[in-house]
């Protein structure tokens, strides 16, 4: 069964916006007729174009300038144990360099998100890409899936909450265990003592918790 595309962006751009690490696959350069994948680092633009940073000796910059198109999976980490049960996007682009012109802003949107991570740049010469989306193939779980197209979720928000979700995620879990097991049992779930409960996703409108 397919979703509908306004269940599809509105999926999609949450998984994508709490997320910061995806597997990005080139045509590689070296191995003529090979995909090559690898994990990168990436923000979300406001115009939701993937933003990477990556090294001038790395095969992705050599691939990415050979052949642009490329694809990138995001999974949801709360699946490690049933992975198919849970969702993941599949996004299909083109990545190019950023102009200089463009690198400000972008710039300070991968900083802020990554502070460590530029570091990396004393060492070696790393750019900036972006990635535009073209198409987009959602799975939310058995049965749930859909194809769109960049333009289609282009005209969708950003949502803040769920930009900044990590940092929120990780500080429920580690320092408000309590909290948690009170809002299962309002929402009517007995937590037994010590059983382990998470809160595995949240946005301006609600948040989901696994137990």
């Amino acid at each position: 069964m397919s979703d509908s595309v306004d269940t599809i962006a509105a999926r999609t751009i949450a998984l994508l916006h709490l997320q910061n690490t995806a597997t990005l696959s080139t045509h590689s350069n070296r191995r003529v007729g090979y995909p090559f994948g690898s994990l990168i680092l990436y923000c979300i633009s406001r115009k939701h174009e993937f933003v990477f940073f990556i090294s001038t000796i790395s095969e992705h910059y050599h691939n990415c300038i050979n052949n642009p198109q490329v694809s990138i999976l995001v999974s949801d980490p709360a699946g490690t144990h049933q992975p198919q049960k849970y969702s993941r996007v599949t996004i299909l682009g083109r990545a190019h360099p950023i102009h200089k012109s463009e690198d400000a802003d972008l710039a300070h949107d991968y900083r802020a998100r990554f502070p460590d991570a530029i570091a990396g740049e004393l060492a070696h010469s790393f750019v900036f890409f972006k990635i535009v989306p073209e198409y987009i193939r959602w799975i939310g779980g058995f049965g749930s899936m859909g194809w769109m197209s960049g333009a289609e979720l282009a005209t969708h928000a950003i949502d803040p909450v769920t930009y900044n979700g990590l940092d929120i995620l990780n500080h429920m879990n580690l320092d408000h265990y309590d909290a948690l097991v009170t809002l299962a049992e309002q929402a009517g779930h007995a937590i037994g003592k010590g059983e382990r409960i998470d809160m595995t996703f949240g946005c301006a409108d609600y948040f989901e918790l696994q137990i």
